[in-house]
């Protein structure tokens, strides 16, 4: 989960532009800073699943099956893709559990598992219409989860999914459930678990209160946990500030000054990541020509370079394309967008042989990326 700094604790300094590295090694294909676009990321992840088959790596394939069903799920209408994706990375981890022996490794396993399972039960929770079928299903897969994380003492885990499974029973009207659940994770993450699951937990404690009606104790809830932690993890830093503002904003709790000043404090993080996709872009594209990258990985990294260009950088975008053998090549500098150029080079350029010089690229783009922040 991604943590960011804390916005009631620490006002995050305005961006200087952003640089992103889209890696295509002998592993796997990655952009190291999210773009804001869903597509683009799952073609990320259906590129690394390839290479993953290729090269038998089943941990590897059942993480990119995994945010895969994630991608299509915030993609929308794609419920019975998402299913399938969620239910082969739910296969993927039973089946890497079972075959394991090491106990401690199987515990790391059965972990994974529940974090699937719990992305399938909220898959069927949120999925609308509801139907009786649909919580139904999301309730084993979420009760199941939360089974699995008690069993290995997953307290991050016990959080999140005991949040989830309280507003499940909460929108099916058996609060008293919702209460006792999301109450006791909180009393057993407060004393044994860390400050990422005592977010979650204290989360899950306000989004109980204004469910309960008591809008004064949920957005105590919602400030302590902005204010409590220097680092936060996004999604809850997120959900906190939004539902503070809501709150204040309702004619039943009527704060519209404390309202003002948390939309205030947010607008540089939250204002910044909704214009992310209008705002120009540095991409710096990096290609394994190593001899192990030969035939159909290298053909099927030129595709997915091809694709990005073509797809998802725009005018006003700068792209480099750098490469990696027995010694590293610029094939173009970072520079506006040519996309006949960018693509002939991208087919031309890159072909394989040799080994592999990735230590000498990556001392060399730390060094361009301080140059380019003024960050020394």
């Amino acid at each position: 989960s991604v943590r960011q700094p804390s916005l009631l604790r620490r006002r995050p300094r305005p961006s200087v532009g952003e640089r992103i590295y889209v890696s295509t090694c002998s592993h796997c294909l990655v952009s190291s800073m999210p773009i804001g676009q869903i597509i683009f990321s799952f073609l990320h992840y259906e590129a690394a699943e390839r290479m993953m088959v290729q090269f038998r790596n089943e941990r590897g394939r059942g993480v990119c099956l995994n945010n895969k069903g994630n991608a299509l799920k915030q993609m929308g209408n794609r419920f019975n893709e998402a299913l399938d994706m969620y239910n082969l990375a739910i296969q993927n981890a039973e089946s890497l559990a079972n075959l394991e022996k090491d106990p401690s490794r199987k515990a790391a396993y059965e972990i994974v598992l529940a974090n699937r399972l719990m992305n399938l039960g909220v898959l069927y929770k949120e999925y609308e219409p509801q139907s009786d079928t649909n919580q139904a299903n999301a309730e084993q897969h979420l009760q199941r989860s939360l089974n699995l994380h008690r069993k290995n003492d997953s307290v991050e885990g016990i959080a999140q999914v005991s949040g989830n499974l309280g507003q499940l029973y909460m929108d099916i009207g058996r609060a008293a459930e919702a209460a006792t659940l999301i109450t006791d994770a909180y009393e057993t993450v407060k004393k044994r678990g860390n400050h990422v699951s005592i977010q979650y937990a204290a989360m899950n404690m306000g989004m109980l209160a204004d469910r309960n009606e008591k809008p004064e104790e949920a957005v105590a809830w919602y400030t302590y946990v902005l204010q409590r932690y220097d680092t936060i993890v996004a999604y809850v830093q997120r959900f906190c500030v939004e539902e503070v503002i809501r709150i204040c904003e309702s004619p039943s709790f009527n704060r519209p000054a404390l309202a003002v000043s948390v939309r205030e404090v947010g607008e540089p993080l939250f204002g910044r990541g909704l214009e992310m996709s209008s705002t120009a872009k540095d991409v710096a594209f990096v290609l394994d020509c190593s001899g192990s990258m030969a035939g159909s990985y290298i053909r099927a990294c030129r595709q997915s370079l091809t694709d990005i260009i073509s797809k998802y950088t725009f005018p006003g975008d700068r792209l480099s394309l750098t490469t990696f053998q027995h010694r590293m090549q610029v094939v173009w500098s970072l520079q506006p967008r040519d996309e006949t150029m960018m693509i002939n080079l991208v087919q031309t350029r890159t072909q394989t042989d040799g080994a592999t010089a990735f230590c000498k690229f990556i001392s060399f783009n730390i060094a361009a990326s301080f140059l380019h922040l003024g960050d020394h």
